[in-house]
Formats: structure tokens, C-alpha cells, sequence
């Protein structure tokens, strides 16, 4: 992929439903905002909700682009999610479901292999969480086992971030394969998780195009949106179930303290009030038609 079609792509996923979610999640979930647990103001915490979004779709733009390395030459994207059903031991024939999720699988029909990958952002953990994390990934792999005995079993712990490698050593000595059961199991940094399959050049081109676009972009993923004007923030409130518009709207404190932040009341044309106008039409509407006239009607005064 040319940097320009990555650029792109990335941005659409940083640039979207911003103020949709934050919508979402005040009138869900106030006390994530205002609480005398935080000392953080309404705005800080408004703020850092807004980041730590963004933050976690830039890695989850990553791994789905990892996803596509791998869907993009010869191997089939499978469920990542395994259960087991095991007999409980000293039962009277009772069993229980036994759940292991993987970031990603994959799977070569041909070679009778299936590729499990635990994904993390960087290896920075002490040693009591790598054996925490280990012994948690081999846990996961045996069920993967239990339910695929026909296939040999590869399984990776991928740390995104090669920089670091706290636990390196450990891992290596943990690494294993077993021929009898045809078990492989490894943890892998950067693009190490792509060498065996000579797909590595791919993943440091994506590097090489995060670099230039942390250079250039920064300040358009950054922008907080303007709840009270951005025509994103209005269809979330027109969207909002009659339970959480009516939540958002109350005399609570928490609420009160919300709008007052948020929107300017003493505006007509603040969202707020263009959603009370825009709920009514919708309640009483015939067709779509005339709920989107008003919606034009309105961003054109």
C-alpha cells in the first residue's frame, strides 16, 4: 500500500464518529466524567476519554492491518475465538465451557496448520506479569489444541512495539515445539511475526508510513469536537434512546453540570435544542424524507 491510500484510510478511522461516541458515553455514563473520586475536572476528563479513544483505534487500525497481511496472500482468516467443553473431574457427568480468545487466526488448509496470535502493544511488564501472560497464552493454546487436534497448532504472542523486550529471554526459554502433538509456540516483536511467512517487508513499510504520518499529522486527530455545533454530536442526540435523552435532560446535578459544560443554552441554535426540534419531527414523521429536510433546513441557518 502507497503511503497516500494509508494516510488515507488511517485518517477516516481517527477522524470519524468522534462526537457520536462522546455523546454516547455522557449520557451512559456521566459519572466517568464528574466524580469526587477524580480530581480531574469535567473537561480533563472529557478530554482524556476523547484521547485514549483515539489512541485505541490507531492500534486497532494496526492490527486489523495486520489482519490484512496475512488475508492478502495465501492464508485464511478463521475465528478467533475457541470453547472447549471438558467433563468436570469428580461430576456426575457435568460439563463446562472452557473460552480462550486470540487477537487474530488464521490457518493453512493445505499444510493442515492453524496460527494463533495474542497480540500486545510492547513487552514491558516485569517478570510475575510475563509468567502471568505466558502461562495464560499456553493455557489458550491447549484449548486451541483440544479443538483443532486435525491441524498443527502455531501459536505467536506478537509484541507490536520491538523496541522494547523486557522478558525476551524468558519467552525464548518457553518457546517450544512439540512434534508428537504438533504444537508451536513463540512470541514475536515488530516484524518478526511476519519473517516466517516472508511478508516482513510489509510490516516495515507500515512503520515507515506511521513515522511520516506521526511527522504530519498529528494536529488532525488531535482537534476536540465542538459537541454544540458538529453536525455528528446532533445525530447522536436525535439517534439517543428516549431513556438516555431524557437522562441527558434531567434535573440531576450530574446532568445539569454536563449541559451547562458542553452546550450553550442560552443559543437556539445549539445542538441541544435543534435535537429537541429534530426528536419531535422524527416521533411524528411520516417518512425519512422529512426528518433530513429539517436537518438541512437547520445547518443552513
Amino acid at each position: 500500500m502507497n503511503y497516500e491510500q494509508f494516510e488515507q484510510e488511517l485518517k477516516f478511522n481517527l477522524l470519524n464518529n468522534n462526537a457520536k461516541k462522546l455523546i454516547y458515553k455522557l449520557a451512559e455514563a456521566p459519572y466517568r466524567f464528574i466524580s469526587l473520586l477524580s480530581p480531574l475536572n469535567f473537561k480533563t476528563k472529557l478530554e482524556q476519554a476523547f484521547y485514549r479513544s483515539q489512541e485505541n483505534k490507531y492500534y486497532k487500525y494496526l492490527s486489523n492491518f495486520a489482519i490484512n497481511i496475512f488475508a492478502e496472500s495465501t492464508y485464511e482468516i478463521a475465528e478467533n475465538r475457541v470453547s472447549v467443553s471438558k467433563l468436570i473431574p469428580n461430576s456426575d457427568q457435568q460439563y463446562e465451557i472452557l473460552n480462550a480468545k486470540f487477537t487474530f487466526s488464521f490457518k493453512d488448509e493445505y499444510a493442515k496448520s492453524y496460527y494463533f496470535i495474542k497480540q500486545r502493544k510492547r513487552d514491558t511488564y516485569s517478570a510475575n506479569e510475563a509468567i502471568k501472560i505466558w502461562d495464560k497464552f499456553l493455557f489458550d493454546i491447549e484449548l486451541a489444541k483440544q479443538k483443532y487436534q486435525d491441524y498443527k497448532i502455531i501459536g505467536i504472542l506478537w509484541f507490536t512495539d520491538s523496541e522494547f523486550k523486557n522478558n525476551q529471554t524468558y519467552y525464548n526459554s518457553g518457546s517450544n515445539v512439540e512434534n508428537e502433538s504438533q504444537t508451536n509456540i513463540s512470541a514475536k516483536y515488530g516484524y518478526e511475526l511476519f519473517q516466517d511467512f516472508g511478508l516482513h517487508e510489509k510490516w516495515i513499510e507500515v512503520e515507515l508510513h506511521l513515522e511520516k504520518f506521526k511527522r504530519q499529522n498529528y494536529d488532525d486527530f488531535l482537534e476536540f469536537p465542538d459537541l454544540d455545533k458538529d453536525p455528528e454530536a446532533l445525530e447522536a442526540l436525535i439517534e439517543l434512546s428516549k431513556s438516555a435523552w431524557e437522562k441527558l435532560n434531567s434535573p440531576m446535578p450530574v446532568y445539569m453540570a454536563i449541559r451547562s459544560a458542553i452546550f450553550n443554552e442560552a443559543d437556539e441554535n445549539s445542538n441541544l435544542f435543534k435535537a429537541l426540534k429534530l426528536r419531535d419531527i422524527k416521533e411524528n414523521m411520516v417518512d425519512e424524507d422529512e426528518l433530513k429536510l429539517a436537518m438541512m433546513k437547520m445547518q443552513n441557518n
